[in-house]
């Protein structure tokens, strides 16, 4: 082969290895962007839903923002043996019920039943 071969399939093989680099960097761009729009969705589900209705949004308070699951809830002992667990609320002291719920709620996975 002459030399001017060998230079065509080098160009050839650099071209072809170019288009490649921009396929797939655009490809990775579209992941990105779809990684990206389902954080964004996961993002708006947890907070609260505002077109729900009223009924709706009040089981969605009573299920998913209780002190059963939230990061601030503290569990003690029952020192009087009425029962065996008190809670009290982290921020505010207060004694609370595993079904309250307030605005400064913040949900723990590990707390939470699977």
């Amino acid at each position: 082969m002459s030399e001017n071969a060998n230079y065509y399939i080098l160009l050839f093989l650099f071209t072809l290895l170019f288009i490649l680099q921009v396929w797939a960097i655009v490809r990775i761009r579209q992941m990105v962007r779809r990684v990206l729009d389902i954080y964004d969705r996961m993002q708006t589900l947890r907070g609260e839903p505002r077109e729900l209705p009223k009924a709706a949004l009040e089981l969605y308070n009573k299920s998913q923002r209780t002190c059963q699951v939230c990061r601030h809830r503290q569990t003690f002992l029952d020192p009087s043996g009425k029962q065996v667990f008190i809670y009290r609320c982290g921020l505010t002291q207060e004694r609370i019920a595993l079904d309250f719920f307030c605005q400064k709620f913040e949900f723990d996975a590990q707390s939470a039943d699977t």
